[in-house]
Parts: C-alpha cells; structure tokens; sequence
C-alpha cells in the first residue's frame, strides 16, 4: 500500500515538473516570437514557432495565424493555408481595419489570392475584423470605466511626474481590484479590446504591490490561453518579471 502511494506521488510530481518545463518551453519560445514578429523576422522565428506549436493546450488562435503566415512568408502554401484557415475558422482577427488596409496595400492579400490554396483568407480575415469592430462591448458601462482609469493612467506618463501619478495610480490598483472580485480578469468578450488593454496597463504600472501584479499575472495567463484575451505575450512577460522568474525558480525547486 505505502509503495502504491509513493507511486501515486511520484506520477504527481513527474506530471506537475512536466506541466511547468512546457509552460516555461512556450513562455520563452513566444517572447523570442513575438520579439522577431515585431521586426518583421517571420522566417526567422519559425523555429520558436515550432516549438510553441508543440505545446497544444497553450496555443491561441494568433499563434495559430502568425504560425501559418510564417510559413507563407517562408513558400510553404499548403501549410500555411491549413493554419491560417483554422485561426480564422476559431475567430481571428485584427484589432482594426487600417491594420487589414496596410496589409492590402502592401500587396499580402493579392499574393495569397495567387495560390488556390488560400483562396478565401483576406475575405474571412476582414469579416472576422468586421465583425469584431462591430461588436459592441458586453458591458459598456464597465467599459466606460475603464476607459476612464485609462485617461488616469497616462495622465503624468507623458510628462513625467511621479508625484502627481503615483496617487492615480493607487487609485486605478483599487478600482482593478474591486473588477476583479466582482467580474474576475476584464477580458475582450466582456469590455472590448481596448477596455481589456486597460487592465493591462494598471496591472503593469503597479511596481508598487509585486503581490498584486503576480495575481494579475495569474488571472492574464488563465485568460489568455482560455482564448478570452487577444494580446501580444510581451505584455505578459512585462509584468512584474521577478515574479515569473520567482515562479518558475519555485516550480524547479518544488520538483526537486
């Protein structure tokens, strides 16, 4: 009986240490990705884009479309045609419709019209922006709101002055605490994009409470790979880095 328990055990910490080395394999990976993809180096993070891929239950649909852009970019067409489809099939979009504009004006669009294979994707890729443009916030007063802790927050970044920001920012930490507690983690399906960015920007801005900003950490993660935040990862990995890094050092030591 006492081995079958030590067993039972072991299989535990075995599968808790394998669930953090691919959170962690992933969380690194996508930093180098979104740092590449941000210069334009598609081709050149493909490699981390496969190693993200192979961690299915923390992909989200743009991993899934800047993977098969990739690969676009890279003339592998039936690839990239299978997962540009499938984000666009699972809701991909972008956050605005000059961003499909450039895109179209640079002439992506009529490229991927050329091959048969993708066909189809620059039409389902703007109603899918459409679409989510068009959406109204779930709920525009809490929106409001946020709009409002926005303007509170970049009141004296612009120029500088930390006496004036600092009670604005204490402010702001309250009033995301009490969404939290009431709604859980702002998401895009409950206030929009740009309300959801919001809460972002509070819980960066909160050096002051390393505590606060390691739980805003938590509630983003579970967000985004629940597919309830669109975001760029660098936003996370922004968030009190000490943190992440306090995290993952206990998550080795705890396998130990």
């Amino acid at each position: 009986m006492k081995n079958l328990i030590y067993a039972i055990i072991f299989c535990a910490i075995t599968l808790t240490t394998a669930t953090a080395q691919s959170y962690q394999s992933y969380f690194l990976n996508k930093v180098k990705v979104d740092s590449l993809v941000a210069l334009g180096g598609y081709i050149t993070a493909l490699p981390y884009m496969r190693t993200c891929m192979k961690e299915p239950e923390m992909l989200t649909v743009t991993d899934e479309f800047l993977f098969g852009y990739a690969l676009f970019k890279a003339g592998n067409i039936d690839s990239a045609a299978l997962f540009l489809k499938m984000s666009l099939q699972n809701g991909y979009h972008f956050h605005d419709l000059p961003t499909y504009k450039y895109w179209e004006e640079q002439g992506v669009f009529e490229r991927m019209e050329s091959h048969p294979a993708l066909q189809g994707v620059p039409e389902m890729l703007k109603n899918n922006t459409e679409a989510y443009i068009h959406h109204p916030p779930i709920d525009s007063s809490l929106h409001a709101r946020l709009i409002d802790a926005r303007e509170r927050d970049q009141r004296f970044r612009k120029n500088p002055n930390d006496k004036k920001q600092k009670p604005l920012d204490k402010r702001n930490q309250k009033f995301l605490r009490k969404i939290i507690h009431q709604y859980g983690w702002p998401t895009e399906d409950m206030v929009g994009w740009d309300g959801s960015n919001v809460a972002f920007l509070i819980a960066q801005h909160s050096d002051n409470d390393v505590e606060f900003q390691r739980q805003c950490l938590q509630f983003i993660r579970n967000a985004y790979y629940a597919g309830r935040i669109d975001q760029d990862f660098m936003h996370i990995s922004s968030i009190a880095p000490a943190s992440i890094q306090e995290s993952h050092s206990s998550s080795a030591h705890n396998s130990k």
